[in-house]
């Protein structure tokens, strides 16, 4: 049975929820490597995700591998989650 809420989604609706699922993703990222612990959520299981074809399904154009990198090189410069930069 479909739901009648989906037969109406357009595109724009589409992406939406496209972009909050790879954002929810790469929060997720940044609160596990700054050491949060997350019910059934574990680094390899991210980085899987991100390397996966719905990953890149999602994300259309871009590479969500880049959006890890980006993130690590935030991290490396001490930015944190909240994007307020540390150890500078």
């Amino acid at each position: 049975m479909r739901l009648k809420r989906l037969e109406c989604m357009d595109t724009h609706a589409c992406n939406e929820l496209c972009t909050a699922i790879l954002r929810q993703a790469v929060l997720d990222w940044v609160a596990v490597r700054c050491g949060t612990s997350i019910k059934n959520v574990s680094q390899q299981e991210l980085l899987r995700f991100f390397k996966s074809k719905w990953a890149k399904a999602l994300a259309g154009d871009i590479d969500p591998m880049h959006l890890i990198r980006q993130v690590e090189a935030l991290l490396e410069d001490g930015v944190p989650r909240g994007g307020v930069i540390i150890n500078k």
